[in-house]
């Protein structure tokens, strides 16, 4: 038995060499444990090389040899290349739930000990299989062995995971519990009506590029529904070209940081000497990335950060699983939030009514100059009849976003929808939530904070639209100044034609900032009420000399012959503005010309003081 541990006995090739201790197991005594001095290469294939080898009778082994390799698993080695969600209709495929994994190397690989999970379920470890080099192996429940027994490329596991029809965050572990890969899929990803219904598989398109999402899914297209245990019907090379483009950066606390881009990272190769943040700050103490989260790193900072200031954070060398190394769209600027109070964040347009197969929109402005945290807003709706009763709310942001002082953010259920239709100038200024479906002829737009404290709302009316539009579908609902009140109808006004009836995430067509200069002012004399977005309507600022006043505006024509009657005897602010787009009181358009604003003023005592203002109306020929 001396001859088992004697260390000199045993010697492993690629000069790796002689082990430093042999040691005969106590508990089985056929089996010896080598220790060497340095860890095996990875990858490599190795020989042991044994002699002189006696077992308990005296029987020697002058010489004998076995082949072996060490090699330690990395993200994406084994990835996740198949789900069958919902076997029901069933087309040709077993009637049971499954996923497939694809080994991306070229070495066999041992996948004993690696669990599945959708986040709440774990699978039992799984057993000893050697999953080939670029090959296949179909994983289900132990209960539905009886449905797979045709395919021997396969694993039954216990407490295999339920896969959710609506979609599920799939991850698979390796025996450490370290995350191989990770799919958040949805029904979306099979981008077909009647294939994400049931009794069809999602595929990976090029398995080279896992971490892609949902570009590089879609239904299989083989006639039985999938491709269980072989090439997946839809594959083919998908490469990611694009380098990963930072978002934002949120501040979880004073001294942490996430920075979220738009696809998922490789961080192997970054350091935190990679990433430098201004003002004082430097390079974080340390980052951690999540596979689970695999399009965001977490940063820890020393010093903290400090209220009041507008920090850039720069990141050179993130790379994305592809290769693709970022040397562009690198930096995000971010601060500390403050708290916010009614009137720091306005409602500032809303499209309520899309066109066929549209969505609805929320813009918001900050109109501080506070930073603000959207992940403290909650966007509702209010019962017209009873606003007491909230008829739906969504947050307008659920990752932790912030809007800076003088910024815009539009917030919808699908901002693909929304920057298909309108003119984007900035998808940094979009977040996609849940959102109220507000009604098409009248409603209530309402933003609280997360203690339901109302920051801002509006009781919208589809009458406020411009008159002599033919079709509102797809017109949304503009803002004209962040400084007077959110409820005045004259504060409101439809988008114009030339920006496709909507300026989400940016400043808005028909956006005036109202001159005080005068008791009763023009913001320009000229103005053209054809849709283009420039100077679309004529707007009527006024100041009073204190409270109490009562106003009446009227347009009249050079002849002297009313054409509209803007105000009869409202109560007057002590500052104001007022709107007029054009249409008569018998709500027809107005001929090119010249008119008359005419004002008359009453105080609290009977004093009238009157104001005529000339203006000229023109339109495209």
């Amino acid at each position: 038995m001396g001859f088992a541990e004697t260390a000199s006995n045993y010697s492993v090739s690629d000069g790796v060499g002689n082990p430093i201790n042999a040691s005969i197991d106590a508990a089985d005594h056929s089996t010896v444990m080598l220790t060497f001095l340095e860890d095996f290469p990875e990858g490599i294939p190795l020989t042991l090389t044994v002699h002189n080898i006696a077992d308990e009778n005296g029987n020697i082994l002058s010489s004998g040899s076995a082949d072996f390799s060490y090699y330690t698993l990395h993200t994406y080695d084994i990835v996740i290349d198949e789900i069958f969600p919902d076997p029901d209709p069933v087309v040709g495929l077993p009637a049971a739930e499954f996923v497939e994994l694809y080994n991306t190397t070229d070495l066999d690989i041992d996948v004993a000990g690696c669990v599945i999970s959708d986040g709440s379920t774990d699978s039992d470890p799984f057993p000893s299989y050697i999953l080939p080099a670029n090959g296949y192996v179909i994983v289900f429940d132990d209960g539905n062995a009886d449905l797979f027994t045709a395919f021997t490329n396969s694993i039954a596991i216990n407490n295999f995971p339920g896969l959710n029809n609506t979609g599920d965050n799939l991850q698979l572990f390796d025996p450490e519990g370290n995350t191989l890969h990770f799919v958040p899929y949805t029904p979306d990803w099979y981008d077909n009506a009647i294939k994400d219904d049931g009794g069809w598989s999602l595929e990976m398109i090029d398995p080279s590029n896992p971490c892609q999402g949902d570009n590089n899914w879609t239904a299989s297209v083989d006639p039985s529904g999938g491709t269980p245990g072989y090439i997946n019907s839809v594959n083919a090379s998908n490469p990611d070209e694009a380098a990963p483009v930072l978002l934002y950066a949120y501040p979880v606390t004073a001294d942490t940081l996430k920075l979220f881009y738009d696809e998922a990272l490789d961080v192997s190769s970054l350091n935190a000497s990679d990433i430098s943040i201004d003002n004082a700050i430097g390079s974080p103490a340390g980052l951690i990335w999540d596979p689970a989260q695999p399009d965001r790193i977490t940063l820890y900072l020393s010093p903290a950060l400090s209220g009041g200031i507008i920090y850039t954070a720069t990141v050179e060398n993130a790379s994305d699983c592809s290769g693709n190394i970022s040397t562009g769209f690198n930096t995000a600027t971010f601060g500390l939030p403050e708290p916010v109070a009614p009137g720091d964040v306005v409602i500032n347009e809303v499209l309520f009514n899309p066109s066929t197969g549209g969505y609805d929109f929320v813009e918001l402005h900050n109109n501080s100059d506070k930073i603000i945290d959207l992940g403290k807003l909650i966007i509702a709706e209010w019962n017209v009849d009873d606003t007491t009763d909230i008829l739906e709310s969504g947050f307008a942001s659920t990752s932790g976003r912030l809007l800076f002082p003088g910024a815009y953010m539009c917030a919808t259920e699908n901002i693909d929808n929304i920057t298909s239709t309108y003119f984007v100038s900035d998808l940094g200024n979009f977040t996609e939530c849940a959102l109220p479906n507000y009604p098409d002829d009248e409603g209530i737009v309402v933003l609280y904070d997360q203690t339901l404290n109302v920051i801002d709302q509006l009781h919208y009316i589809d009458d406020w639209h411009y008159a002599l539009l033919d079709d509102k579908n797809g017109v949304s609902l503009e803002r004209v100044n962040y400084a007077f009140t959110t409820q005045d109808e004259q504060n409101w006004h439809s988008a114009a034609a030339d920006v496709h009836f909507g300026t989400p995430g940016y400043q808005n067509s028909d956006f005036g900032v109202v001159s005080a200069g005068g008791t009763v002012d023009l913001e320009y004399s000229v103005f053209s009420p054809d849709g283009d977005g420039y100077q679309d309507l004529l707007v009527i600022s006024y100041t009073t000399a204190s409270d109490g006043y009562t106003g009446r505006f009227t347009i009249f024509d050079a002849q002297g012959r009313t054409v509209k009657a803007l105000t009869n005897n409202f109560s007057m602010s002590r500052e104001g503005f007022l709107t007029w787009d054009g249409v008569t009181d018998e709500g027809t358009a107005a001929p090119i010309g010249i008119y008359i604003v005419y004002a008359e003023l009453f105080d609290l005592n009977g004093n009238v003081e009157k104001y005529k203002k000339k203006c000229t109306l023109v339109r495209k020929q």
